[in-house]
């Protein structure tokens, strides 16, 4: 009986930390939301543009904004679905919330909405930060998610009747607690016909958007390979997949 009992005993002591060890390893595996949160610039350093000119800029966008929901009336269906998905309510945008000043937010919005939406929820919000990662992490965990945007400073630059925007980009990752991305990018005002990216040269819109089209394409990849949802597309080879 004694030995009976002692049997017992240690059987219950084995479950007893077997699910010790089950409740542990489920604290350690904490359920983040697969989403990117993309947040409003926090500063702007310089702002050389005056009044007029921030309103050309501004009505430029919006066009810009417009043409591309256009012009995705001749994309493949998927493509055409996904896209008027992420511009089905650009009718009730008030035109004055898409500026200058947010572009950065605005396009990576849309950027990732069209390319990693089979991957993560995308999820753009009037909030700012400055570089410092106990406060994106803080937001991460607010907001339950995996991955948020930073756009800590922009800076507007004239030279030689060019355009600069010099954009500082950062990435957090919740799960690593780090930056995967911590850049400062610097865009001319070069026309370009990259659909996203579309712009008309002489513009800081364009500066903005040339800054920014390599880094969020870098971005798309790095969320593909941390996700078994996201399709990789047919073909693409990019330079720092191999890194």
């Amino acid at each position: 009986v004694v030995l009976l009992a002692a049997i017992n005993m240690r059987n219950k002591t084995f479950v007893l930390i077997l699910t010790v060890l089950s409740n542990f390893n489920s604290f350690g595996q904490e359920n983040y939301k697969s989403q990117i949160l993309i947040l409003y610039p926090y500063q702007i350093s310089n702002n050389p543009l005056s009044k007029e000119e921030i309103l050309k800029e501004n009505n430029n966008i919006w066009l810009d904004v417009k043409a591309n929901a256009e012009a995705s009336k001749y994309f493949d269906k998927a493509d055409s679905l996904t896209y008027l998905r992420v511009t089905k309510n650009l009718d009730l945008i008030n035109p004055k919330s898409i500026d200058i000043f947010n572009l950065t937010s605005f396009i990576s919005y849309q950027y990732f909405s069209f390319h990693v939406n089979e991957a993560v929820s995308i999820l753009l919000l009037d909030l700012r930060s400055n570089k410092n990662i106990a406060e994106l992490r803080k937001i991460a965990e607010k907001y339950n998610s995996q991955y948020v945007l930073n756009f800590p400073n922009i800076e507007f630059s004239e030279s030689e009747e060019r355009k600069f925007a010099n954009i500082q980009v950062q990435f957090y990752d919740r799960l690593s607690d780090t930056l995967l991305v911590n850049k400062n990018l610097k865009g001319e005002d070069t026309s370009n016909i990259n659909f996203f990216f579309n712009c008309e040269g002489g513009t800081f819109a364009c500066s903005i958007k040339n800054a920014l089209m390599n880094c969020l394409e870098e971005i798309q990849f790095l969320v593909y390979f941390k996700s078994s949802n996201y399709k990789k597309p047919d073909g693409v080879i990019r330079s720092f997949e191999l890194k």
